[in-house]
């Protein structure tokens, strides 16, 4: 288990802060998100608190119709997102100190080891518990902060405080990119930067999955994948596709095992 309550409490506070410094300017200028502003990313995480406090806390329902649910979900989010425009930078900053702690008492009032609300799909789970869906919101709001940071040329949250433990839970996507490789293999990845780190994804003849673990193997590997840190963020939030992955990555040992590892996706929609 993963406490990132801590964290992600820390982290709110480190997005108020900014924001309130925020000029005319650095609220206006574009994100990665195609067509999003910070001010629009910014938005999306009040969203995000707010939705999951009607959802999870209040017992709202939303009705989904059946379909695509990735698409459905940009729908909603985009829906989101072009209303609160009407909004001013000002309301919304106010709107995040008001529901932030909100956020964070909802989740300090739960069980970590029980049912969670929404199971974390892109790590395989049909059913997961809250500390990993509290994980999952914590990595969504460090993402998406992250994106606002590199936009506006303030101080980045890949650091050694914050980073280690993002990649830990996004490494929960691998085995999923890896399911339907019935070979056993060891494969190595290692995030190469000052906040970093290395993994083992392991498949033996004895097991019907893939596993992932913390560290290098302490065997030798089929594989060995390094990416810089900054792609690995890139790759499973799909800003890269799998093709630019391979090309900025450096493979060592039988280059098969690594493909499945390009399309890891630890982000919905």
């Amino acid at each position: 288990m993963i406490d990132t309550i801590p964290l992600m409490e820390q982290l709110q506070g480190e997005l108020v802060g900014l924001l309130r410094g925020f000029d005319a300017k650095q609220w206006a200028k574009p994100t990665a998100c195609a067509g999003w502003s910070v001010k629009d990313v910014a938005a999306h995480l009040l969203d995000g608190h707010m939705r999951r406090l009607s959802l999870c806390r209040d017992g709202h329902s939303i009705a989904f119709e059946g379909g695509d649910l990735g698409a459905w979900l940009n729908g909603l989010n985009a829906q989101w997102v072009g209303a609160t425009r009407r909004l001013s930078a000002r309301v919304l900053v106010e709107l995040h100190e008001l529901y932030g702690p909100q956020v964070m008492e909802f989740w300090r009032g739960l069980d970590p080891r029980g049912k969670a609300f929404f199971a974390v799909g892109w790590a395989g789970e049909a059913e997961s518990e809250v500390w990993f869906d509290c994980a999952r919101d914590f990595t969504e709001h460090w993402h998406h902060q992250q994106q606002i940071r590199e936009a506006t040329g303030s101080a980045s949250l890949m650091n050694r405080e914050y980073y280690p433990v993002v990649l830990s839970i996004l490494m929960r996507s691998v085995p999923v990119a890896y399911a339907g490789v019935d070979e056993a293999a060891v494969v190595g990845i290692a995030a190469i930067g000052e906040a970093g780190g290395e993994w083992t994804l392991e498949r033996r003849g004895d097991k019907s999955r893939w596993e992932i673990r913390e560290g290098r193997a302490s065997a030798g590997t089929d594989c060995r994948i390094e990416m810089a840190e900054r792609d690995v963020w890139l790759l499973f939030t799909k800003k890269l596709t799998p093709g630019e992955a391979a090309g900025r990555a450096r493979v060592t040992g039988d280059r098969r095992w690594a493909e499945p590892f390009f399309g890891s996706r630890a982000v919905m929609g």
